[in-house]
């Protein structure tokens, strides 16, 4: 998977694995339209990992890595999020079939004032 160039140490990956299978871009391709926060997530990933190339800036490993462990910090959080949101549509579809007088209540978003407790 790996090879060397020339007489540096450094190792490259080979060209068979530089091509993304179309059936891999085609799911994930699938799997983001309806979801624009993770996909908007992404694209920033894409972004820093292409930014030497693109605008020609070129930041410290440490500073490119903060900004990376941040950018998937915040993509599992959204991630989980969205996973959550369906699950639990699913779930309240579910006792709404098996148990039709069922009330469903949603969830109270706090505005964090002095008089929620």
């Amino acid at each position: 998977m790996y090879k060397r160039v020339g007489s540096c140490n450094k190792l490259w990956m080979s060209s068979k694995a530089n091509t993304t299978k179309p059936s891999v871009l085609s799911a994930i391709h699938d799997g983001l339209l309806n979801n624009p926060e993770l996909a908007s997530r992404i694209e920033s990933i894409i972004r820093l990992s292409n930014e030497p190339d693109e605008s020609g800036r070129i930041r410290s490993a440490d500073e490119v890595e903060s900004l990376l462990i941040e950018e998937v910090r915040r993509l599992g959080n959204e991630s989980l999020s969205h996973w959550a949101e369906k699950a639990d549509r699913k779930l309240g579809k579910e006792l709404k079939k098996a148990e039709p007088d069922v009330q469903m209540r949603e969830k109270k978003l706090s505005s964090g004032g002095a008089d929620s407790v």
